[in-house]
């Protein structure tokens, strides 16, 4: 089997396995839930523009779905997995050998869009109160994955891209957030989780701005949460959009410490239009100036499809891209 059929498989593999994922995510942390107004919404944007985020409904956080123990997580996952497992463990054995991996919310997700009435005062005192037990939460639902037999484990999170942008960080200010401490309580939790992390497993992070049917969310480089981000939190990799000019230059990466990896997301997942290889390769030359080039690894920015909807783009271009990160990615670390 060649390179690139293992990462095409490796991809569906990782599909399949996120399917589960989002399945369980109700698991991990708390119930928030989040509705569409119809007229009074407002709309998604359509193309590439910026998405529309419509105001979530206020429903207080239940204490003890957010304290609920390993335990309780193992056996609501493992009866999720266990008829999707076998499929996607046989998917897997038959044509890769490579990890599959978990992708599951990350803990600042769960805190950054709370409007001020979205947690019970009768459970906590305030809505940054909550973090002890979501770390925790989080702590249990790491165990339960490793119990289940995950070795590698991503955080997909926005709450890091909120924090670049100055039209988001006016928005979380006029709901009442505390936005000049947000890094440091989002660092302090997402490192309370990962103390969890048994030795041979692997967690990642990754910054999304956004990606509902290529649209986006946030803009902003990374430079305003950088350190926080890269040298604090305790991630073995970081996997950084970087597809167009919103997510800024390359400079921020000079805080990431010597023993991690990071990701360079330069090949749009929203667009059909197919990245020149000499432009990729003169943008991870320029990463390499401040990060270890041996350290640097190339993937599409995002996923192809965030909701059932999918991305404005074809099975085929999916494929085509697919396929310039693997000729890309021998033609720069062989």
């Amino acid at each position: 089997m060649t390179l690139y059929e293992t990462v095409v498989v490796a991809f569906v593999v990782c599909v399949l396995f996120a399917i589960v994922a989002i399945a369980v995510s109700v698991a991990v942390a708390t119930v928030v839930w989040v509705y569409w107004r119809g007229d009074k919404g407002g709309r998604r944007a359509e193309g590439t523009g910026q998405a529309d985020v419509r105001k979530p409904r206020a429903i207080p956080y239940d204490p003890e779905r957010l304290r609920r123990t390993e335990e309780e997580i193992r056996n609501d996952l493992s009866s999720l997995v266990r008829d999707r497992s076998p499929v996607v463990r046989r998917l897997a054995e038959a044509h890769t050998k490579e990890t599959p991996k978990m992708c599951i919310p990350a803990p600042s997700t769960f805190h950054f869009r709370l409007e001020p009435n979205a947690v019970s005062k009768q459970a906590y005192a305030s809505r940054d109160a909550i973090f002890d037990d979501l770390a925790v939460a989080y702590q249990n639902a790491i165990k339960a994955f490793y119990a289940a037999g995950c070795r590698y484990l991503q955080f997909d999170d926005t709450a890091w891209a909120y924090l670049c942008s100055q039209e988001e960080l006016k928005k979380a200010r006029d709901r009442g957030l505390d936005v000049d401490h947000l890094q440091d309580s989002y660092t302090k939790c997402i490192n309370k989780a990962l103390e969890a992390k048994p030795a041979d497993m692997v967690i990642t992070t990754h910054v999304c701005r956004g990606n509902f049917r290529s649209t986006f969310i946030s803009s902003g480089g990374y430079e305003p949460v950088a350190e926080s981000l890269l040298a604090k939190c305790n991630y073995d990799g970081y996997f950084l959009e970087y597809d167009d000019e919103r997510s800024g230059d390359f400079r921020p990466l000079r805080f990431m410490p010597k023993d991690k990896t990071v990701v360079l997301g330069l090949i749009s997942s929203k667009v059909p239009a197919l990245e020149s290889k000499d432009l990729l390769k003169r943008r991870i030359e320029e990463a390499g100036k401040f990060v270890d080039p041996a350290r640097l690894a190339l993937s599409p920015q995002c996923g192809f499809s965030s909701t059932v909807e999918g991305n404005r783009i074809t099975e085929a271009d999916e494929i085509a891209k697919l396929k310039l990160v693997v000729d890309v990615a021998r033609e720069v670390w062989g």
